[in-house]
C-alpha cells in the first residue's frame, strides 16, 4: 500500500490540518501555542517552508524564534538525560533492573537524537517486586515523592499493588520521574507487557557522552505506543507522530505485534488503522476495517481527544476485546473494580486486608452512582 511518509512535507500539513480542527479558535499566537501543547512544534519546524507560512519570517511578536525553541528543547534533554543517568546509577547501585521508556529513549529510537522529540520528564519502569525499594533508594538521594505524596503503611501497601506508577521530583530543577512497575492501567490491562518480558526483548541503547542504558525492544515500543495512546484518549498529537515514525523505522513482525499485544491485540490494530486512515500512511500488513473512511476517523479521535476525560471504563467495551467473551467480562469487571487512588487515600486498611480496597471501591461507585441519580432527579423536578 502506498503512502505518505513521516518525511513528507505533506504529512506534516496532515498534522497542522488536525491541530485546527482540534483548535479551531485563536490567532497565529496561540496557535504555535497549541502546536507546543501537542508536542508537535519541534518536528515541524523540520519543514521551515511549512513553519514559516504559520509564524512568518521572521516570526511575529509572541512566537518564540525556530532557533532558540531548538536550542532550549536540546538543553532540556540533556539535562534530562544527565538526570536519568543519576537514576539509573543509584537503581543500578541497588541491584534493582530498570528500563528507560518514551522521554529521550523514544526519541533516539525514533528520531536518532534525543532532543528531537518533545518530552518534560523521564519514565522508568522496574519489577513490580522492586517499586517499592526504588522509591525508597531515590528518596535516599533527595529525590521526593510528587503525587500521591507519602501515605500511610497500608494505603502504601496498597498503592504499589493496584496502581502503577510514582511521581518523584528532585531537588534544584534537576527533573522529574515517572517511576512506572507497570506501563498499562487496569482500564487496558495491568498483566500485559509484564517487567520480565520486557526486559527479556529490551535493547541497549547508546549516546555519545552517555552510559548505554536498556530501553524497550522494537514491538513492545510499537504496542505500548497504541495501548497507551488509547489508554490517553489521543489527547496529543504527538501520539500519533510517534506511532507514524514507530511504524515507518522500527523492525517488526506484525504477527508477533499482535501476539504480544494479546487481548488487546484489537486495540493495537485500532490504533494502526486510525492512525493509517489520518495520516494516509502504509499499513504493515492488510488494512483492518475498523473505521470506513478518513471523516470516520477523524469523528471518533476528536471525541475522545477533545473529551476531558480519558476513556477508562470505555475501553471495557466488547469491540475493544481480543479474547472469548467469559474473560472480557471477568477482565472488566477486574478493572472495574480495581482501586482508585481516591479509594485508597479515602480509608487506611491494614496490609493484610489490602484486597478489601475492591470493597471500598464498589462501596464508592454505588454512592457516586446514587448521588447522580439524586442530582438527575432534582433537575427533572425543577424543570
Amino acid at each position: 500500500m502506498v503512502g505518505l511518509s513521516f518525511r513528507d512535507e505533506a504529512f506534516a500539513a496532515r498534522l497542522l490540518e488536525l491541530t485546527r480542527l482540534l483548535h479551531p479558535k485563536g490567532n497565529r499566537v496561540q496557535f504555535v501555542r497549541n502546536c507546543q501543547a501537542q508536542g508537535i512544534r519541534g518536528y515541524l519546524q523540520t519543514f521551515p517552508h511549512l513553519w514559516s507560512r504559520i509564524t512568518d519570517d521572521p516570526p511575529r511578536e509572541g512566537i518564540q524564534p525556530a532557533q532558540q525553541y531548538r536550542l532550549e528543547t536540546a538543553a532540556s534533554a540533556l539535562r534530562l538525560a544527565a538526570f536519568q543517568e543519576s537514576v539509573l546509577k543509584s537503581l543500578n547501585s541497588s541491584g534493582i533492573q530498570a528500563l528507560a521508556v518514551k522521554g529521550l529513549s523514544l526519541s533516539l529510537t525514533l528520531y536518532g537524537d534525543i532532543s528531537a522529540r518533545e518530552f518534560g520528564d523521564i519514565d522508568l519502569l522496574v519489577s513490580p517486586q522492586d517499586a517499592l525499594r526504588a522509591v525508597e533508594v531515590l528518596e535516599a538521594d533527595g529525590l521526593h515523592r510528587s503525587y500521591p505524596g507519602k501515605m500511610k503503611p497500608g494505603q502504601e501497601f496498597a498503592f504499589f499493588k493496584y496502581l502503577k506508577a510514582q511521581n518523584l521530583v528532585a531537588s534544584e530543577g534537576r527533573g522529574q520521574l515517572d517511576l512506572h512497575w507497570r506501563l498499562l492501567s487496569s482500564w487496558v490491562g495491568v498483566d500485559l507487557l509484564p517487567f520480565e518480558e520486557l526486559w527479556g526483548r529490551s535493547k541497549v541503547l547508546e549516546r555519545d557522552g552517555l552510559t548505554p542504558w536498556r530501553s524497550l525492544g522494537d514491538v513492545d515500543n510499537l504496542v505500548f505506543a497504541a495501548l497507551h495512546g488509547f489508554q490517553d484518549g489521543w489527547p496529543k498529537l504527538k501520539q500519533f507522530l510517534d506511532l507514524a515514525v514507530a511504524l515507518e523505522v522500527l523492525d517488526f513482525d506484525w504477527s508477533e505485534v499482535l501476539r504480544v499485544a494479546g487481548y488487546r491485540a484489537v486495540l493495537v490494530e485500532q490504533a494502526v488503522e486510525m492512525c493509517v486512515r489520518l495520516f494516509d500512511i502504509p499499513h504493515p500488513a492488510q488494512l483492518t476495517h475498523h473505521f470506513r473512511d478518513f471523516e470516520h476517523a477523524l469523528s471518533v479521535w476528536l471525541k475522545m481527544a477533545q473529551s476531558p476525560k480519558s476513556p477508562q471504563s470505555k475501553l471495557l467495551h466488547p469491540r475493544y476485546w481480543s479474547c472469548q467473551s467469559s474473560e472480557a467480562i471477568v477482565r472488566s469487571l477486574d478493572a472495574l473494580f480495581c482501586p482508585a487512588i481516591d479509594d485508597i487515600q479515602s480509608i487506611e486498611l491494614p496490609s493484610r486486608l489490602a484486597p478489601g480496597y475492591r470493597a471500598v471501591r464498589f462501596f464508592r461507585l454505588i454512592k457516586k452512582a446514587l448521588e447522580r441519580r439524586g442530582s438527575s432527579e432534582v433537575l427533572a423536578e425543577k424543570s
